[in-house]
């Protein structure tokens, strides 16, 4: 409310900061004097820029979601020291016009990119990356083609934060430097969350993400990435953090499936290793540390392995009991949504066994950290009951039985305590909600594959609505395809 609120007159023409008064497109002018969008307090508010690939309307500036930009790369580059871009769900490639390999997604110094919105919020919090996915995509020239990806999908910048992203299919393995890095190359002091890299590749180091000093990686899945260092991750740099993280999946063709290291030490905490090949952690001329970690084959802290780097305490090389370890995108084949594989099943001994102070309020999928009743509690800090890897168990709990779990409810804004809300229809497709967790849909989006005919029209014609390549198919034969029929 303080936004575009205050007396323009009485005002200074700058913030305490040194920034210059803005008019927030979404907000009201409720001020008064001139400009009559001056806010109340000591810090004006940043901008905010909006991408949507599928807008149509408007005049295409960034300054509200009807003329949002339709191209991510022109928000970062009108973005200053401070701005947020907001990125509506769909899948943004770097260069998608001439196939330039070296184009990549460089993101801003000291700008905020955030994923998972749907096209109308008003604040950062409505957000939802679980349910409405958004994807950068190194799949420039032809579809499924890796030969021709960009080097690099994302490149990093100082205090820059990218937040709610899926990134996929970058082939680094062009001359040094684009032969590290695949899905991103972290030249500098980014910071990522809440992001999920899978099939990203690197001739030489870093097939999901290649770091350099001072990248902190936070709530972050890599799974099927692969380079000859580091299939997963590559340090290359002072004060790298990585923060509840899992990495299953991954492959170095010579040494660190999930994690290789060089000259520095990276910070490790929280963190799952666990079905990398053909090892979990390689270090060269490096120490990393590790606590509260569960990595395979490192012995746990009761019989380390000094290959992996320092014990810090608290690890343990237990299997993690992912809930499906051979599919980490789940059922509907989208990462980063409530039914992916890696998530920590009931039997974990990853549950209620992390650093509390060291890890994030929420889970890669925005859940918040809770108590499982019976689980001891292995963990430490505030709380002591945080779960390692980037996924917060919710496994077996259903605090209404209603036949929906407390994850999925959460995730689709439904209400835990409330049990009628199993026959309620929250994206008005045709089935409820309880059916739509049954079949692996979303409650709260009609059209889960995306393929242009709600969830429910297709369960009624016995046609599959996880399967977007059902739109071309004539189930009746009568000449039309689905969708023709659809619409």
């Amino acid at each position: 409310p303080c936004i575009d609120a205050a007396d323009g007159d009485a005002a200074p023409t700058i913030d305490i900061s040194g920034s210059g008064r803005i008019d927030v497109s979404y907000v009201e002018n409720i001020g008064t004097g001139d400009p009559n969008y001056t806010d109340i307090g000591a810090y004006e508010s940043p901008t905010t820029w909006f991408v949507d690939v599928d807008a149509s309307a408007g005049n295409g500036d960034g300054t509200s979601w009807g003329d949002a930009f339709t191209d991510l790369k022109d928000a970062l580059n009108d973005a200053d020291d401070g701005d947020e871009i907001w990125v509506a769900e769909g899948t943004y490639k770097p260069d998608d016009v001439n196939d330039d390999r070296s184009i990549s997604f460089e993101l801003t110094a000291g700008v905020g990119v955030y994923g998972g919105f749907v096209g109308t919020e008003e604040g950062r919090h409505q957000r939802n990356w679980a349910v409405y996915t958004t994807i950068l995509s190194g799949d420039i020239g032809t579809t499924y083609d890796m030969n021709d990806n960009s080097y690099h999908v994302v490149k990093g910048a100082s205090n820059a934060i990218l937040d709610g992203f899926w990134i996929t299919r970058g082939n680094a393995d062009g001359s040094s430097p684009d032969n590290s890095g695949g899905g991103m190359y972290n030249s500098q002091a980014s910071t990522v969350m809440n992001c999920f890299f899978s099939d990203n590749l690197a001739a030489v180091s870093g097939g999901g993400i290649y770091n350099t000093a001072g990248a902190s990686i936070i709530n972050c899945v890599f799974s099927d990435n692969s380079a000859n260092y580091g299939g997963g991750i590559f340090n290359f740099g002072s004060g790298v953090e990585i923060t509840n993280c899992t990495l299953s999946g991954n492959e170095a063709t010579t040494n660190g499936g999930g994690m290789g290291s060089s000259t520095y030490s990276p910070t490790v905490t929280n963190c799952i290793f666990w079905g990398d090949t053909p090892d979990e952690i390689y270090n060269y001329n490096s120490n990393s540390t590790f606590s509260y970690c569960d990595i395979q084959g490192c012995g746990g802290s009761s019989s380390w392995d000094p290959n992996f780097g320092t014990d810090l305490g608290g690890n343990i090389d237990s299997d993690p009991c992912f809930v499906d370890i051979n599919n980490p995108a789940g059922a509907d084949g989208v990462f980063l949504t409530w039914d992916d594989g890696l998530r920590l099943d009931g039997n974990s001994l990853c549950i209620d066994a992390a650093d509390g102070d060291s890890a994030h309020l929420q889970d890669i999928l925005g859940l918040n950290r809770i108590d499982v009743n019976g689980v001891d509690h292995n963990g430490v800090g505030g709380p002591d009951y945080v779960d390692m890897g980037a996924y917060e168990s919710y496994s077996g709990l259903d605090s209404d039985s209603d036949g929906m779990p407390d994850d999925y409810e959460i995730i689709h804004g439904l209400d835990l305590t409330d049990s009628n809300d199993a026959n309620e229809d929250l994206d008005s497709d045709d089935l409820s909600n309880l059916l739509e967790y049954q079949i692996g849909t979303w409650a709260g989006y009609e059209d889960t594959d995306r393929d242009g005919m709600d969830d429910g029209w297709e369960h009624t014609y016995a046609l599959d609505p996880l399967d977007d390549s059902d739109v071309s198919q004539d189930a009746d034969n009568d000449g039309l395809n689905n969708l023709d029929e659809y619409t």
